[in-house]
């Protein structure tokens, strides 16, 4: 009796530890969707608001590879006139905190516009480059402009590799940046008067100004209202493969489960060495939407094109165990 009780610890034990990793990583997923105004990640090839609708305007950028090296899911932009443009009257953030994150990649010196909106007197954003002697330069800086009040803070990125930024914005107080998971330093100009910005949100340069970008952009979220934190900063930074569902739960099955397209619009498909017995879908708030007993074939598909927008996790359960996967639904 007392071996039963033995043998039976082991998986009990690690099934509660497989249960705390997807409820951790669901946690952490709601906390990046809070206050979330737009999250652009191109991964459907196109400049679609995967969170909201604020799709953008594709004027000659083109398609590209992303951090990760899938085909067709960021945007290249020439230098001379592409740019995606995000709608004239949005993200008018006037005089409250606000946060981005956005992934880069260039390996030319340069004086351009990466990610702005507003006009000389009036602007916040991403440039490169020296404005004020209209110097080219290998570094990124932070612009924000209210009247004659200026805050800049630059950090070198112009090496050839993707390079992770995030902007946290107090508008009474200061403007910071990271750079890969790393904070950077910021500036504490004071602003006299508040914004009043009417140009359109513009990727790959500037709605007014003709000083446009030449580089490569991916996976872009905008907060309105908050700022990230460190822990959250790190999230992002250390996001997974999204062409790839992530096994979050190996708690028993050692054996291979592949769940794909991911991200997806509507269906997913699930291949499996064993049978599979059942699969679970559950939400990033850990809620369970699907419970689904299966006849036991190797190949299951499911219609996920009556969810809303968001992170789910698909559990598949064999003969061997459980595993579970991440899975955006675009």
């Amino acid at each position: 009796m007392m071996q039963r009780q033995t043998n039976l610890k082991y998986p009990v034990m690690k099934v509660l530890f497989s249960l705390f990793i997807v409820l951790s990583a669901a946690y952490a997923e709601a906390q990046l969707n809070n206050g979330l105004t737009a999250h652009w990640s191109f991964n459907q090839g196109d400049a679609t608001d995967d969170w909201d609708s604020f799709d953008g305007l594709i004027d000659g950028a083109t398609l590209t590879a992303d951090r990760f090296g899938n085909p067709d899911q960021a945007y290249a932009f020439d230098g001379v006139d592409d740019k995606i443009t995000f709608g004239q009257g949005n993200f008018d953030v006037l005089d409250q905190d606000f946060s981005y994150s956005i992934w880069l990649k260039t390996s030319t010196p340069q004086l351009s516009f990466v990610f702005t909106k507003g006009t000389i007197s009036e602007m916040y954003g991403l440039m490169m480059g020296d404005l004020s002697t209209q110097s080219s330069d290998d570094s990124l800086s932070i612009y924000y402009r209210v009247s004659s009040d200026i805050r800049q803070k630059s950090v070198k990125i112009a090496d050839g590799q993707w390079h992770h930024i995030v902007i946290n914005h107090f508008h009474y107080d200061s403007t910071s940046v990271y750079l890969d998971n790393q904070y950077m330093g910021s500036d504490n100009t004071l602003f006299s008067s508040p914004y009043f910005l009417s140009d359109e949100l513009t990727l790959g340069g500037n709605s007014s100004l003709n000083i446009p970008y030449e580089g490569e952009a991916d996976d872009i979220r905008f907060y309105e209202n908050r700022t990230l934190s460190p822990v959250e900063i790190d999230s992002l930074y250390n996001m997974p493969d999204p062409g790839v569902a992530t096994a979050n739960v190996n708690a028993i099955s050692p054996i291979q489960i592949s769940v794909f397209p991911n991200p997806t619009t509507d269906f997913v498909k699930i291949q499996s060495e064993e049978r599979i017995e059942q699969i679970q879908i559950v939400s990033s708030l850990g809620k369970t939407i699907l419970v689904s007993v299966q006849p036991e074939t190797t190949t299951q598909e499911l219609d996920l094109s009556d969810l809303a927008k968001g992170l789910y996790f698909v559990q598949v359960t064999t003969a061997s165990g459980s595993q579970s996967f991440e899975v955006i639904k675009q």
